[in-house]
């Protein structure tokens, strides 16, 4: 069993030579902060009444790992922050034994729930697992966005696709598809255009050095990713395995992006 360090996924390419590269941060994050993101617009009525239409959601998160001093490390960050500017996407866990995300089933995401059936983890590390009272965040996709903070009541295995909580749902979940994560888990982030220019890394004289990162959930990618199935995605320690699935692949396809070209590789 790796030990529980904090650790960021992602595919530095696609196609014939896709591979997942897995960065271990080798000790526990000086701190997470979440900043949550809410698009909408606002109306009064002639009475004074508030109308508000919710456009989209999603949450801002920066991690900061302060003065540590492992070189090849600095290496690892620096070639990543060139897939970050592309507009490559990227997953993120606090600890990468918890790395575990899935989608629930159709009909799961009803107020006063407490057992949830999912299609089981699709992400990067199959051999994840929570344990009791482990917590979770369960959430919606935009434009609605919900989101409530719950633990595990029961231990999930790493193939195991019902999910016991401790608390029922508190919510209805009308906007399909609704993940449920491990709360220190974001499995697909992007790199937020106002933080082009900026290092993710910094250094006291090179002799310390400072990951200061900061990222968005890209909810659009998590509704595309809904469509993979557990070990569809290139897994970690996979070698190149021919035209192999990777997340920026499933979101190229998907179409969810249309204004865009798609991210190359």
């Amino acid at each position: 069993m790796p030990p529980p360090n904090p650790v960021i996924y992602y595919y530095p390419s696609s196609g014939l030579d896709a591979q997942l590269v897995t960065i271990d941060l080798g000790e526990i994050l000086s701190d997470l902060q979440m900043t949550p993101i809410r698009s909408a617009i606002d109306a009064m009525s002639y009475q004074g009444r508030f109308y508000r239409t919710n456009l989209n959601g999603r949450m801002k998160i920066r991690v900061l790992l302060e003065r540590f001093t492992d070189r090849a490390l600095v290496r690892k960050l620096y070639s990543l922050q060139s897939h970050l500017e592309r507009g490559g996407l990227i997953g993120i866990c606090e600890n990468q034994n918890k790395a575990w995300a899935a989608y629930l089933n159709e009909g799961m995401g009803n107020s006063g729930q407490t057992v949830l059936e999912t299609g089981g983890n699709v992400f990067y590390n199959q051999t994840a697992a929570l344990e009791a009272l482990d917590e979770v965040v369960i959430q919606s996709s935009n434009p609605e966005v919900k989101r409530e903070w719950n633990d595990v009541n029961l231990r999930v295995a790493a193939t195991d696709t019902s999910i016991t909580l401790s608390d029922a749902l508190i919510h209805n979940y009308k906007q399909d598809p609704v993940l449920i994560r491990f709360h220190g888990f974001w499995p697909i982030m992007r790199l937020p255009a106002d933080q082009l220019g900026r290092p993710i890394v910094t250094h006291d004289h090179r002799i310390s050095y400072t990951l200061d990162l900061t990222l968005e959930e890209d909810v659009a990618a998590l509704a595309a990713a809904s469509t993979l199935f557990p070990g569809q995605l290139l897994q970690d320690g996979d070698g190149p395995a021919g035209f192999g699935q990777t997340i920026d692949k499933t979101v190229d396809t998907s179409g969810t992006t249309p204004m865009f070209p798609p991210f190359g590789h």
